[in-house]
């Protein structure tokens, strides 16, 4: 047990000893910065989640105990560093990034799905493979990730509510400076319009972004394609989605209304 404690001790630690530390929710585009920035020459830390990890694709995992303790150490472990800590994070059309998760954990979710814990039968009901998906999709996929990881990982460890500072929808960006923590926050969708502002935040004479973890290159690709042609959220879901705090305040009407026609099937 104490072995154990003082790993994960040393694990944290080692994450703010680097060059820049990319904390954000999962699917949202770290992967292509951390690789940006490693063939940059940087060291790079990064982290979806101290309150757990893969738990949190399927449920909220931020009532777990040892998740709670490791938050708490890491908020304690930053207030006290005397030196200036740089962390990149950023932000992500909500739909889209909860479809590129349940496709993620496709495995898991169809088992979820068709598993001997669900007793519909769904094979016997000659169901399609997209309409399982999307019954997947709906049905055990954590929905509400994108609109709590702020507050209930970056805002707690950072003691810094996002919320309190405008955002730049028009840029993509903004530059929070709070105590000894320096936040770059990126929208995903404007990420490669972005170089230069990533280059001036980690001091870089120059730096590009490059692609890495794209959708196309893991083995449910073509799955992955077909069933967006297919996908028709209902209009419930979609106003769950893009009217909510996190949509409202991270994107303008424009880029709301252009989400609302990328998903609505015209019938």
């Amino acid at each position: 047990m104490l072995s154990k404690i003082w790993n994960q001790h040393r694990d944290i630690q080692s994450l703010f000893q680097k060059d820049a530390f990319l904390y954000t929710m999962g699917k949202a585009g770290s992967n292509s910065i951390s690789y940006s920035l490693e063939k940059a020459g940087l060291t790079v830390g990064s982290k979806h989640f101290f309150s757990g990890d893969q738990h949190n694709f399927f449920n909220n995992n931020n009532h777990n105990f040892a998740g709670k303790l490791r938050k708490k150490y890491v908020k304690t472990y930053l207030a006290k560093l005397n030196r200036k800590i740089k962390i990149i994070t950023l932000v992500r059309d909500p739909l889209a990034r909860n479809l590129s998760m349940a496709f993620f954990a496709l495995e898991t979710l169809l088992y979820k799905t068709l598993g001997p814990a669900d007793q519909r039968n769904l094979k016997g009901n000659h169901l399609s493979l997209n309409e399982i998906i999307e019954l997947g999709f709906i049905e055990q996929l954590n929905h509400q990730a994108p609109f709590n990881w702020f507050e209930e990982e970056f805002n707690y460890v950072l003691n810094l509510d996002v919320y309190h500072y405008p955002f730049d929808q028009k840029k993509g960006y903004t530059h929070i400076t709070s105590g000894n923590v320096e936040v770059l926050i990126l929208k995903l969708e404007k990420l490669n319009m972005l170089e230069a502002v990533v280059g001036d935040f980690l001091k870089l004479n120059s730096f590009q972004m490059l692609s890495a973890n794209r959708s196309e290159n893991y083995w449910y690709a073509s799955l992955y394609t077909d069933f967006k042609k297919e996908f028709n959220p209902s209009q419930e879901y979609l106003d769950w989605m893009y009217q909510s705090k996190y949509c409202q305040h991270f994107y303008s009407p424009e880029e709301i209304a252009a989400f609302y026609q990328r998903w609505q099937k015209n019938d």
